[in-house]
């Protein structure tokens, strides 16, 4: 589902993604900048369909751009972004998409008024905080982004505050109008502030501009966390203060124990997930030390399985958090604005929140469910957990409220509660038992609040203009109650009886609002009603009569009841509403029916024994057979009826097959006294399904405690408790002798404990609750296990796959005593960023950074005034960028993954220490240097440029390797015969080491390390030459061509004629030079030269051939790199092939144009694909014709790109016509008489023109 999926929250954007993504959006707000003085844009990203050709394609990139203007403030020499007051960019498809489902068009921010920086700096703040809003509610995309881009070409405006990183992920980028030759090392950015900030957060934000970034890079088990260990004992032997952050938690385990071996465990505060003892958690009392109580582990055999599903809830949790904060902090802007009589927030925007929240907390609820099941009693009671959203903060029900001043700027009525109706609209339900069960009081909360909506609605005071609105609203306040019939089928009941019900009575009974009393409203408000409940009454209380009777019957009628089967399939849905609507007398029918059936499953199986007896003799008569075989028949039937009966009120007959007595009866019992109160069915539900998953488990001893009283919610809690620790100790061959001194009385202890901290921790996070709750299973776990000979054991076997343990929450009052601090990223950033000490790190080293978001390490880098960054280089290249943890749920995975820059390309241009690769770290030589580079002095001389693209232009040496290798098969020769030329390219530039520049691509990864490998060996031999390759200008670039870093398509100098196939077919080998939608992995190649070119390939000549279009393979190679030398675009003359649409199409249009008496030329200009000369001029083009957009793909540089846009072209005198290859196979004749159209229309302009220079 791509609406569920998270964005790519950091990215350097190049110009590709506006040009290409959104390319109309870049036009228009570039033709407008130069007039209106806009500085940049405000972005919004969001899902966007690519291409029109495909509905099904969409992409991550930007929805909305608001135009805005940067405004210095000349008392503090800072930058500040405000509205430009033009309106909004949308994509074409999110607006065409807004106004079919909204009707409106949602408007731009209002111009800023004043002359003096204190009337307008706090004006622009407010805009911008409208802003962010305004892009967060319109895109209708869960956590948009705010990116803010300069037009002018030196300018990048670095918003990586920390406060405007919590209320909003940023994105930084730079778009330029024509693509930099050049990059200054000395330049400064502006400082640019979003929200007020204190000298140490300033401090912070200028270091993390400039502060360089050291990039390690080792194979895994190389020795990087020997680095780190070194590094860290160093930077604290120094007085510094250093803060670890760790892309997974076996990194931070591993660093914790080396450290503790070393002696430094006093002096390091961890959090996160880490080893046992370290986890500061809640304490179980008051008077409870926070560091003494270890975390959870919980011992399944199916480890994995629950690994997974908690990982699933944690993310959950942090959904609802993350939209929660957004959504309150929405509320309390509506509430400032509502009491200062300017209303910012449009209905629009708040149904949008309002949706985004409503899918975060049904998707929690839904998780905590589906944990449920598999983890036992800390996620099996889902109720607690619902009535902890619904008490939170950021409660649904504050909506409505606010909607009595909202519809009074708002006059779509219908639409309006329209759009809110489908914030209802539930696609799938979890289908567990516990699920179904225990949804039903989220869903009537759910109805209740969309009543209170409805009943807000009719409060209106000009609701008696809008009759119509007034019916359309109600019908659809019943299609949300009824939540689509389609529900009503998952949950297998009627959930809707009761909330119908109670909204007949209160509208019939209210006397808060007075017009109810006029007969003509009460009367269209119970026709309503009525249309919405007829079903589900009166219908089915027919049907339940007619089974009823039929049931009556059944002993006597066998065949008839056979019949009526299909219809009881449909009835027996029910719900404490649907008994309640039942008369006694019926239940007690219902009663005496379910008696006959159970005493008639004795007589059907004394048949059945009879029948065995008769089968057994010889001469059996044949009239006892047919008789007894009725009687099996019969039999059947009776029991497909009971086991639909039993499924249908979730009860498993089958363990009480071969018990004398009638739990079917005693079941019943329970659920006709459970229905006198609306509450006790869910708990009733819950010790149902406890019991059964006791019984499956083998442990009926635990059920027949509770067998013949009445239980309470704490009791079945503690049963399920104990069953389910019970099964758990099974798993891992644990005696049951540890659970012999269990008492309830205990659990139950605790559980009231917990109610306590729930409201305590209430209105912090729901994750502090949680936590908490952990804590206490943890205890009880402790309690009864620790002293079993297996614990020790079972938490070796089990402590590296400790994923599903709860993270437990940051203490308050984290202490800056502590001069290292471990965590792990995924619980770091949220938790430290309000914390004002941890600005203070002199050291921020990120280890296994490739499975760190780049989001989260822009923002870490920001917590210290250096950064050392340990990465896995083969990793990286492997992935091809960032793999998020947990990549195994779809719906945290960015729906285009490849799109996401990796971490290595975002580090390379700004790491001043490149590390050459070598095989271990662990030397003391090795780790000598290593050390004295990261700890160097910080030079006075800024080292580091903006962040730019990596740029290739300076590569003089392209080595390209090919060959016969594979995958499994790594040729050695050739990887020593490529390290020893580099030596020899190396020798020749010993004297001006700076001169030296090398690019290696091979074929495979395997091949690449085998190449590193032979030239770390080399090095090591020969110091004097190692030399050159540390001291070049650019480093020694290795990579593997499937897994190189993507190029942006600006280096293209050539056509994709240039398709090079090897003459044997292997896939291999036509990888390495394959280019035919011009995104060829030989993007590096492409690149002008300084000085010399050196191809050193191990292909033969006769395999480098291209396609038909030129028969000479080894001229062809030469043509290309004549075209890198020269700077110029080689294209072949004009051949018709049967293999490019494109040059079909262009040979027809040409020959058709012929015909007519036009002369062509092809190519025209730059890239134009066909230019149409005049016939009595033949140096006058009449028209350029472009196909597709081959145009914008193959075009030689950025410049001629952004002047070939039709947009541009037209602007500047051309006569441009477009021609798509689709529409011309569909139709080509209107295609050739719309080119004849226009080339005549181009004709009287020219003629116009000739007569106005003439006089």
């Amino acid at each position: 589902d791509n609406e569920d999926a998270p964005p790519c929250l950091y990215t350097f954007f190049k110009e590709r993604e506006l040009c290409e993504h959104v390319s109309p959006l870049a036009r228009r707000a570039s033709n407008r900048a130069a007039t209106k003085g806009i500085s940049g844009l405000c972005i919004g990203f969001g899902l966007i369909r690519f291409r029109e050709t495909s509905l099904d394609e969409y992409r991550y990139g930007p929805a909305i751009l608001l135009p805005v203007k940067m405004i210095k403030c000349h008392e503090s020499n800072q930058f500040y972004i405000t509205s430009a007051g033009e309106e909004p960019l949308y994509h074409e498809g999110l607006l065409e998409k807004m106004e079919r489902l909204f009707g409106i068009r949602p408007q731009g921010l209002p111009p800023l008024w004043g002359t003096k920086a204190a009337d307008v700096i706090p004006a622009a703040l407010k805009q911008m905080e409208a802003a962010f809003s305004l892009c967060a509610s319109v895109t209708m995309y869960q956590g948009a982004c705010l990116g803010i881009f300069a037009w002018d070409d030196m300018k990048m405006l670095s918003l990586l505050h920390p406060a405007a990183l919590r209320a909003h992920p940023v994105t930084a980028g730079l778009i330029t109008k024509k693509f930099p030759q050049t990059q200054t090392t000395d330049f400064h950015p502006p400082a640019v502030s979003l929200l007020p900030m204190d000298g140490k957060q300033r401090e912070g934000f200028d270091a993390a501009l400039m502060h360089p970034i050291s990039l390690i890079e080792g194979e895994e088990g190389s020795g990087k966390t020997r680095v780190a260990e070194n590094l860290i004992f160093h930077l604290m032997a120094s007085g510094k203060r250093v803060l670890y952050a760790a892309g997974s938690h076996y990194a931070m385990n591993d660093l914790y124990a080396r450290l503790k071996n070393l002696g430094l465990e006093e002096s390091i505060f961890a959090f996160g997930e880490q080893s046992e003892g370290v986890v500061p958690s809640f304490p179980l009392s008051e008077e409870g030390d926070p560091k003494t109580e270890p975390p959870l582990h919980i011992l399944l055999s199916d480890i994995t399985k629950l690994k997974k599903e908690l990982d699933a809830y944690y993310y959950a949790l942090k959904k609802v958090q993350l939209f929660g904060f957004s959504f309150n902090r929405a509320l309390q802007e509506y509430e400032r604005c509502r009491h200062a009589k300017a209303v910012p927030f449009t209905p629009l925007e708040l149904s949008g929140l309002y949706k985004k929240e409503f899918a975060a907390r049904f998707d929690m609820a839904a998780t905590l469910f589906c944990c449920g099941k598999a983890c036992g009693e800390p996620y099996n009671n889902p109720l607690r957990y619902v009535k902890a959203l619904t008490c939170s903060p950021y409660d649904l029900r504050r909506v409505p409220l606010m909607l009595t001043d909202a519809l009074s700027h708002y006059d779509h009525f219908t639409t309006f509660i329209d759009s809110l109706c489908r914030t209802l609209h539930i696609e799938e339900i979890p289908s567990t038992p516990t699920s179904v069960n225990s949804l039903f009081t989220f869903v009537r909360q759910l109805a209740s609040n969309h009543m209170s909506m409805v009943k807000t609605f009719l409060a209106y005071p000009g609701w008696k203009e809008q009759e119509d609105a007034l019916s359309a609203s109600l019908q659809s306040a019943m299609d949300a109650l009824e939540l689509r019939e389609e529900l009503s089928l998952m949950f297998e009941d009627d959930v809707y009886t009761l909330p119908i019900m109670q909204m007949q009575y209160d509208w019939q009974t209210s006397e808060e609002l007075p017009f109810f009393k006029k007969k003509a409203v009460r009367r269209t408000i119970l026709d309503a009603l009525h249309l919405a409940s007829k079903d589900i009454f009166d219908c089915r209380k027919c049907q339940i009569d007619a089974v009823l009777n039929r049931l009556a019957e059944y002993t006597q009628h066998l065949q008839r009841a056979n019949e009526s089967f299909p219809l009881l399939m449909n009835l027996f849905h029910f719900t404490e509403a649907g008994l309640d609507e039942l008369p006694s007398d019926t239940i007690k029918q219902l009663y005496a029916a379910v008696n006959v059936c159970i005493d008639y499953r004795s007589r059907v199986s004394a048949n059945r024994e009879l029948a065995a007896v008769a089968n057994a003799l010889p001469d059996s008569p044949s009239h006892l057979v047919d008789e007894l075989s009725q009687a099996e028949d019969a039999y059947k039937t009776w029991l497909d009826l009971v086991n639909t009966l039993a499924s249908l009120l979730h009860i498993d007959f089958a363990p009480y097959e071969k018990t004398a007595d009638k739990p079917f009866l005693r079941r019943m019992d329970i659920l006709l006294e459970t229905q006198r109160g609306v509450e006790s069915l869910p708990q009733w539900c819950l010790w149902l399904t406890a019991r059964d998953q006791a019984i499956k488990m083998g442990l009926g001893k635990v059920v027949s405690l509770y067998e013949n009283n009445p239980v309470t919610a704490e009791e079945m809690e503690a049963s399920f408790i104990k069953g389910f620790f019970e099964a758990a100790c099974r798993s891992i061959s644990i005696t049951e002798d540890a659970l012999k001194d269990f008492d309830p009385a205990v659990y139950l202890q605790k559980v009231q404990h917990l109610k306590k901290l729930e409201k305590t921790y209430r209105e912090q996070s729901v994750l502090a609750f949680c936590s908490a709750h952990a804590n206490i299973c943890a205890s009880f776990h402790r309690e009864h296990l620790r002293s079993s000979p297996q614990y020790a054991r079972c938490l070796e076997s089990n402590g590296k796959m400790n994923g599903m343990k709860l993270y437990a929450s940051l203490p308050h009052a984290a202490n800056a005593r502590f001069p290292c601090v471990l965590a792990c990223h995924a619980s770091l950033l949220r938790q430290v960023c309000d914390k004002p000490n941890f600005w203070n790190f002199d050291y921020v080293i990120l280890d296994d950074a490739h499975l760190i978001p780049s989001h989260t390490a822009c923002a870490l880098f920001m917590l210290g005034d250096r950064a050392v960054v340990l990465s896995s280089r083969t990793a990286v290249h492997h992935h091809g960028g960032i793999s998020r943890p947990y990549a195994e749920d779809s719906h945290l995975v960015s729906p285009r993954q490849e799109e996401i820059q990796s971490l290595y390309a975002v580090l390379r241009p700004v790491c001043p220490v490149r590390t050459v690769l070598t095989e271990n770290y662990t030397s003391p030589g090795r780790m000598h240097a290593i050390l004295s580079s990261l700890t160097s002095p910080i030079p006075s001389k800024p080292l580091l440029p903006a962040p730019t693209p990596v740029d290739f232009r300076d590569v003089v040496h392209v080595v390209v390797t090919g060959g016969h290798c594979d995958e499994n098969d790594v040729n050695v020769t050739e990887a020593r015969w490529i390290a020893q030329t580099i030596f020899t390219m190396a020798k020749e530039c010993v004297q001006h080491p700076e001169t030296f520049s090398v690019g290696v691509f091979t074929m495979h990864a395997r091949q690449q390390r085998c190449i590193e490998q032979h030239l770390s060996r080399l090095m090591m031999e020969k110091p004097d030459i190692a030399s050159v390759l540390e001291q070049a200008s650019e480093p020694l670039y290795i990579s593997a061509l499937p897994s190189a870093v993507y190029m942006p398509r600006d280096h293209i100098l050539f056509s994709p004629v240039f398709t090079l196939e090897s003459q044997s077919g292997t896939l291999p080998r036509r990888a390495v030079l394959s280019m035919p939608d011009g995104e060829t992995r030989l993007a590096m190649m492409r690149t002008s030269v300084k000085k010399q070119l050196t191809v050193i390939t191990s292909f033969a000549p006769e395999e480098l051939i291209l396609c038909p279009t030129l028969q000479d393979g080894y001229g062809a190679f030469q043509h290309f790199f004549k075209a890198l030398e020269s700077k110029t675009v080689y294209r072949p003359a004009l051949v018709e092939t049967e293999t490019s649409t494109d040059e079909v199409v262009r040979q027809k249009i040409c020959t058709f144009l012929h015909q007519k008496g036009y002369m062509t030329r092809c190519p025209l200009y730059t890239s134009l694909d066909i230019g149409v000369m005049h016939p009595d001029k033949p140096d006058t083009c009449l028209m350029g014709i472009l196909l597709d957009d081959t145009a914008l793909r193959f075009s030689s540089d950025a410049f001629s790109r952004e002047v070939l846009l039709q947009d541009n072209l037209e602007k500047s005198g051309w006569k441009i016509c477009r021609v798509y290859a689709p529409a011309w196979f569909k139709d080509s004749d209107s295609c050739m008489e719309e080119i004849l159209s226009k080339l005549e229309e181009a004709k009287g302009i020219l003629l116009q023109t000739d007569a106005y220079n003439a006089v």
